[in-house]
């Protein structure tokens, strides 16, 4: 083989590693804007977990309702007490007592 038709060879052959290498880049492109897209998807429908300030709770809480929450509320400065926003309205968090099985 002279020297140039070793060259082209070689020149073909990063030709053609360079083709794969393109085709593959762009299916992986692809498939990053579909994983890309679902993850911002899954976060704008998720859930995030709120916080209220105990003197911003509604004054028509009862006291056995209050209770419940407050088992999962924490104290930041000022009692905190986590809600979640489901379809515009509040919906605290409460915690259950264990079962036993």
């Amino acid at each position: 083989m002279t020297e140039m038709e070793y060259s082209a060879s070689q020149m073909n052959n990063v030709l053609g590693n360079s083709l794969e290498y393109f085709t593959k880049w762009k299916e992986m492109e692809a498939v990053n804007k579909t994983l890309t897209d679902r993850i911002a998807a899954l976060v704008a429908d998720g859930i995030h977990i709120e916080w209220m300030n105990e003197d911003e709770l509604p004054e028509e809480i009862s006291d056995e309702v209050y209770s419940t929450m407050y088992a999962c509320s924490v104290v930041d400065f000022v009692r905190l007490f986590p809600f979640v926003t489901i379809d515009g309205r509040k919906r605290f968090l409460i915690e259950l007592p264990d079962r036993e099985q």
